[in-house]
């Protein structure tokens, strides 16, 4: 574990100067720490506040009772493994992002983290604050927890999709299984789990930017996969693939949503109409035919993705 100790007064020059909780978690995950040693419990260090905020983005706090420490007040790291929170590739620079969430110190540390990546953000707070500044500015992307004062996420996807086809990406706790599908299927583009890698969040949404809108074009390509929407026709590192008709409609529509989760309902109505929208298992078994026509090994599957219980998406392996 990488963590870093530190006293309360030597919190501030750590920061480079910032005084909030959620700062000081996001910089020690930027720095690559998976947790800070808290030397003791007053101020700054010590408070709830602080903990909720570095849970938040990955970054565990230990106080001084569960570790021999040593150097006390150094910022000077104590590493055996463990990676970084920033690094992994620069935000698109004037895209405006809406982030809604209640909790302050989560609003304020994905502000701040969304704008050192070169993003415009907005921040609302409850259902109904997000739907006005979304009217009135349209963002070009949308983070959006799922468990809203005033209501669900979901509900808000609705109203959204009703006039935007933004991405957006859902916010969840674990055990909100339920609440998560319905968003998918309510429009969000994708979710990421709290606690949340800042890394993931990031690439999650640089995808989803990719990916706004179906591909118009007339051929698809994918790693070796390519889709010729003209002619119908699949090849697979230049090899034909006979393919049969509801097998090329279901490679087609996870091809022009390349690297989105496409939830079960959503694809079965799209594929065999809304009376299917609850027989999972045809979909089970086409997957199971176009995995063993286009992976390389059926059995590890590289292109077609399974998220248990949710839905599949298309991935290039490279």
């Amino acid at each position: 574990m990488t963590y870093v100790e530190l006293h309360c007064h030597s919190a501030y020059s750590f920061l480079d100067g910032a005084s909030q909780p959620e700062e000081l978690a996001v910089r020690a995950a930027e720095l690559g720490y998976e947790a800070l040693a808290l030397t003791d419990h007053d101020g700054l260090c010590g408070s709830l506040e602080f903990a909720h905020a570095a849970k938040a983005f990955g970054v565990r706090a230990i106080t001084g009772a569960e570790l021999t420490l040593s150097g006390v007040g150094s910022t000077e790291p104590h590493r055996s493994g463990g990676a970084g929170f920033a690094g992994a590739g620069a935000g698109i620079m004037g895209v405006r992002v809406l982030v809604v969430d209640d909790e302050p110190q989560i609003l304020r540390a994905l502000q701040m983290k969304l704008r050192g990546a070169g993003y415009d953000v907005d921040t609302a707070a409850t259902a109904q604050e997000a739907l006005s500044k979304a009217a009135m500015q349209p963002p070009e992307a949308v983070i959006l927890d799922l468990l809203l004062p005033d209501g669900s996420g979901t509900d808000v996807c609705v109203e959204l999709r009703a006039w935007t086809s933004a991405p957006i990406l859902v916010l969840s706790a674990v055990g909100e299984e339920k609440e998560k599908i319905a968003a998918l299927d309510a429009g969000a583009d994708d979710y990421v789990t709290k606690p949340f890698s800042g890394d993931e969040l990031l690439a999650r949404l640089r995808a989803a930017l990719r990916r706004t809108g179906p591909s118009a074009e007339p051929v698809i390509e994918v790693g070796e996969l390519r889709i010729d929407r003209e002619k119908r026709a699949v090849t697979m590192a230049g090899e034909l693939i006979s393919l049969t008709p509801t097998e090329y409609e279901l490679l087609r529509l996870l091809a022009e949503n390349e690297g989105k989760l496409l939830t079960h309902p959503m694809i079965l109505r799209e594929i065999w109409g809304p009376a299917y929208r609850e027989e999972s298992n045809y979909l089970h078994v086409y997957v199971s035919h176009l995995r063993h026509k286009i992976e390389p090994d059926p059995a590890r599957p590289r292109y077609v993705l399974n998220q248990p219980g949710v839905g599949y998406r298309l991935v290039s392996p490279s």
